[in-house]
């Protein structure tokens, strides 16, 4: 750091130096050292021989900002996150090494069996941040206080999902609802406490559904809109309980069965194309996805349809010449599905239902040698 940057810390100083003086004070601007008068008169003796010993620059250059951000002494964007972030982890861990009386229950809201939408509004309501009318008004939102379920007292959290008389209907209905913890509570963050350090731990799922619903209802009336009844609440409440973690085991279920690899599937697919290109010559194909493939120029020119029946016609004979037993042939040619399907089913009666976007033929061929055409075989 250079010499005027620094301040002189004295007990005694002399009255030509001002109020506070600077290191650069004590050195000479013409000889670049120290004034070794002013300094004994200034400092103590032992101090000042330890000054004296100090070797000065020669050059006396002037101050200038550093950054101590990174190496460079730069400021750049960058080093300011990672010292902003640093300072943001040091502070959690203060705050969780001393405890956050809230650590718990949050632990258990977040883990609950509901939809996230649900566990949100668990979390704002423990936090009272709920847009009720008594904070609405506190922050200069609204302008009147009163419920707009029961219109009798003033909308407070505790007031909107507990203690409202429509509320305490609701909650009624729970067989199992502790009520005597819901009408001795004066905070809502406190009575989900008291779920949390008691037995009633496995009872927050149906508490915060039914809360939810409550307060889905409570928008509903607040926006003019028609309400629920209680019953009709307190079984949406319970449904969604229900579903959710029905759904749940399924899929628990699901990711336990053992991953026997993949497996070969019991039929082939054929997938036929043709196409004449502008110069007058044809060309058909069929591809068997990684098994095979065959692409075949025709001689002459025919029409979109006949080109397609060519290529049909080809991937049947390469599937009987292949000894395939179970095929699907696709074609995007509809009028080739069309009549396909018109002759089997003329020739061997309905042998199954055609898919509606006639893009699709399920077939069993029978393949013995000499067979020149398609039969209907048993599924």
């Amino acid at each position: 750091m250079a010499p005027n940057s620094l301040y002189i810390q004295s007990h005694h100083t002399p009255r030509d130096f001002e109020d506070f003086p600077m290191v650069s004070s004590l050195i000479d601007p013409r000889t670049k050292w120290w004034k070794i008068n002013a300094i004994r008169a200034l400092i103590l003796p032992f101090e000042a021989d330890t000054i004296l010993k100090i070797p000065l620059s020669q050059n006396l250059v002037e101050d200038k900002l550093i950054w101590l951000g990174n190496k460079r002494g730069v400021f750049s964007v960058k080093s300011a996150y990672f010292i902003a972030a640093k300072i943001l982890e040091k502070k959690d861990r203060g705050e969780s090494s001393s405890g956050d009386p809230n650590t718990q229950l949050w632990k258990n809201l977040w883990k609950l069996k509901l939809p996230a939408k649900i566990k949100i509004f668990a979390w704002r309501a423990c936090v009272n941040g709920l847009p009720v009318f008594v904070n609405m008004v506190e922050k200069g939102i609204h302008f009147g206080y009163d419920c707009p379920v029961c219109g009798e007292e003033p909308e407070s959290l505790l007031h909107a999902l507990i203690s409202c008389d429509f509320a305490l209907s609701v909650w009624s209905l729970w067989q199992d609802c502790p009520m005597h913890l819901l009408l001795n509570m004066k905070d809502f963050a406190g009575l989900v406490h008291q779920f949390c350090s008691s037995s009633n731990v496995a009872q927050l799922e149906p508490f915060f559904a039914i809360s939810w619903y409550i307060w889905y209802n409570r928008n509903l009336l607040a926006h003019n809109e028609d309400g629920l009844p209680p019953l009709q609440i307190w079984e949406m409440a319970r449904s969604i309980v229900e579903d959710y973690q029905e759904a749940i085991s399924v899929n628990l279920i699901a990711e336990q069965q053992p991953n026997g690899g993949w497996e070969a599937p019991s039929f082939f697919k054929v997938n036929v194309d043709g196409a004449s290109s502008l110069d007058g010559l044809g060309s058909g194909g069929t591809t068997y996805r990684v098994v095979a493939a065959l692409s075949k120029a025709l001689p002459l020119h025919y029409p979109a349809a006949w080109t397609e029946l060519f290529a049909m016609e080809q991937g049947v004979i390469l599937a009987q010449e292949m000894t395939l037993s179970k095929v699907i042939f696709e074609s995007d040619a509809i009028l080739v599905i069309q009549a396909i399907s018109q002759d089997l089913w003329q020739r061997n009666k309905p042998f199954g239902s055609k898919d509606s976007t006639c893009k699709i033929i399920v077939l069993k061929l029978l393949l013995s040698p000499h067979e020149k055409g398609l039969q209907q075989g048993s599924p």
